[in-house]
């Protein structure tokens, strides 16, 4: 069977899959703190000069005018005290003002677009994503407003997602953003395409011991990871099948194989 998906839903899908079949929403009930992701989101993005209505990355706002957008948007999202609030908007500030000031590239913005890959269909929408035809690089990149909870090297493993390893090489969502990158290569070409996470706060931040590293990309933190792999395309437009393809097509058909198996499952007790 086929499966159509957005790449948010690829972390939980195998999960989920007897909710979707019965055609139930996956949507997280739309809590406080998603709602408030959401809006960290969108504010990195207006900070690095997002315009919502031509949907372009365009002149970035002074950083006076992110600071009162940051309070503005924080005056409308729901706190039980107006003490949790401002310690919340500071803590925002802070972090989205680190990344700002330590990003220095020109950034573009890309539509959804839905990919096929092999038997899924997943509608994939970074929230930025830097090309520098120059070195032939493209980078996608989603920002998470929140800790890291990914881990670079399967090696030394720190997070887990129930009950199973949480790393780059196990992430379909960050895979799905590496097929994007791929796919806006232009044919007869090489790139190093790259996919990553970018998580607005540090592992090593630290409110209680005043620990606030001021260097977004400094990689102690952890915050930044990723899958990177040089790509070629012929003139037709066909890819080179690397070595994330092959890892991943074999995730992508373990998280068919699920679903179906649970479909079939509940079938035969129906």
């Amino acid at each position: 069977m086929g499966l159509k998906v957005k790449n948010s839903e690829l972390v939980r899908s195998s999960q989920c899959a007897y909710r979707r079949e019965r055609e139930i929403s996956t949507e997280s009930v739309k809590t406080d703190n998603y709602i408030k992701s959401g809006v960290i989101k969108n504010l990195v993005k207006y900070g690095l000069g997002y315009d919502s209505t031509t949907k372009t990355y365009g002149t970035r706002p002074s950083e006076t005018d992110v600071v009162t957008a940051i309070a503005e948007a924080f005056e409308n999202l729901n706190f039980p005290v107006e003490a949790t609030r401002e310690e919340h908007r500071k803590e925002a500030e802070k972090e989205i003002l680190r990344y700002l000031r330590c990003e220095k590239r020109q950034p573009l913005a890309f539509e959804s677009k839905e990919l096929a890959l092999w038997d899924v269909d997943v509608t994939v929408s970074p929230d930025v994503v830097f090309i520098d035809n120059d070195k032939k690089t493209i980078e996608v990149v989603l920002f998470k407003a929140k800790r890291p909870n990914v881990s670079m090297n399967a090696d030394e493993v720190e997070y887990y997602n129930k009950g199973k390893q949480s790393t780059v090489s196990t992430n379909l969502e960050l895979y799905s953003l590496f097929a994007f990158g791929k796919d806006l290569m232009p044919c007869d070409s090489t790139y190093q395409v790259k996919a990553s996470f970018y998580f607005l706060r540090k592992k090593n931040d630290n409110a209680a011991k005043a620990n606030f590293d001021l260097d977004f990309f400094n990689a102690d933190g952890k915050n930044v990871v990723f899958i990177t792999e040089e790509v070629s395309k012929d003139i037709d437009g066909n890819s080179t099948y690397g070595l994330y393809d092959g890892m991943f097509e074999k995730q992508f058909d373990e998280l068919l194989r699920l679903i179906n198996k649970t479909v079939f499952f509940r079938h035969d007790f129906e």
